[in-house]
């Protein structure tokens, strides 16, 4: 029997074709629907044998993983756990759109690719369904996915009991598919989302203050560097690639100054490089966009709350132990070197609480 054609324009889409269309996946039947990648082949995950169907009918490897797509961030977090706070930060940001997460399921049972569609007549079905579908590209396995109605009409109309005809899809690729290894993003597959789109969106980003942004922050923030990479056995110029953005400023600092000579030694000292560095002053936006902001006395965060008060609570001392940071300035190298080990301690506390935090469960 043909499948039923429901062409539906995805502006402005009828309640009733899109609860027919619903209808069918609640009768357990397979569905190809349209997405903002590509066209899809949908079946309720609840349907008595539905994976194994909409796997026998795209002729695809038993062991080759379908993902499952959902309406919601919400709705996912009933199927995965959402570990690191990378992948919820990504799902926050390109969700309802091209990505699909590879998450720990939430059974504990192994993994499972999710995805809400940036598509509005899918999450208008999903919405109808009230819980998500299996979801597999509409084409046989090794052949290019369909790009529009049509094609995915040619492939499935005497196999699949509808097809949801909404045109040809906006992106026109697969979704950009992401897994972690701890806090380390793996893209497995770039789409329209790109590798450093992924990477600077799921970091963790810190921010480190002081007042003149020449001798504490540069110090920390390089010493910080260091000390993730030491933690998360990666180099210091992969920190991105481990889930890491860390930078410094200044509450009453000139842009563009050196660190001083005495900042640069006593982190050579240490086996770090500081000759590179130069000043800029904080601003709202720097904190804004930190997920972690550290001052080091309590006058720093106090002036930092007020230059972006939505950030006080995000903002701590560098010391875990609620030590202040004295400027070093005007004293010799012992005072500085005496500074960057008080602040190599405390940093690597705060790499060890930031590190755990990121690996948790986000309920």
């Amino acid at each position: 029997m043909p499948a039923e054609i429901l062409r539906i324009d995805s502006r402005n889409p009828p309640g009733d074709l899109i609860q027919r269309a619903a209808t069918w996946l609640e009768r357990g039947e397979i569905v190809a629907i349209p997405t903002e990648t590509v066209y899809g082949l949908a079946v309720d995950f609840k349907a008595v044998n539905g994976l194994e169907r909409l796997i026998a009918l795209k002729k695809r490897a038993p062991d080759k993983p379908v993902a499952l797509a959902t309406d919601s961030l919400d709705r996912a977090r009933e199927s995965a756990r959402f570990e690191p706070r990378g992948a919820v930060r990504l799902a926050e940001r390109y969700w309802p759109g091209p990505l699909t997460l590879i998450l720990p399921r939430k059974d504990g049972s192994g993994t499972i690719g999710v995805r809400v569609p940036g598509h509005k007549v899918a999450l208008e079905i999903l919405r109808a369904l009230g819980r998500p579908v299996y979801l597999s590209s509409a084409n046989p396995s090794g052949e290019p996915a369909a790009v529009d109605g049509a094609q995915a009409t040619e492939s499935f109309q005497s196999s699949v009991a509808c097809v949801v005809d909404s045109g040809r899809a906006a992106v026109a690729q697969p979704s950009t598919v992401v897994s972690f290894e701890g806090t380390r993003p793996l893209i497995l597959r770039e789409g329209l989302i790109d590798r450093v789109m992924v990477l600077k969106t799921a970091a963790h980003c810190v921010l480190i203050v002081c007042s003149g942004n020449t001798c504490r922050s540069p110090m920390a923030e390089i010493l910080f560097r260091r000390e993730w990479a030491r933690q998360q056995k990666t180099r210091e110029d992969l920190l991105l690639e481990s889930g890491l953005i860390v930078t410094s400023a200044g509450t009453d600092s000139a842009a563009g100054w050196p660190a001083t000579e005495e900042a640069v030694e006593a982190v050579r000292l240490l086996g770090a490089d500081l000759t590179r560095h130069r000043s800029k002053r904080v601003t709202a936006e720097h904190a804004v966009q930190a997920h972690t902001i550290l001052a080091m006395t309590q006058s720093h965060r106090a002036l930092l709350s007020r230059i972006a008060p939505e950030c006080a609570s995000r903002i701590e001392l560098l010391d875990p132990d609620g030590k202040e940071i004295h400027d070093p300035m005007g004293g010799g190298l012992e005072v500085y070197r005496s500074c960057a080990r008080q602040m190599e301690d405390a940093i690597g506390a705060r790499v060890r609480r930031i590190i755990d935090k990121e690996t948790q469960i986000s309920e």
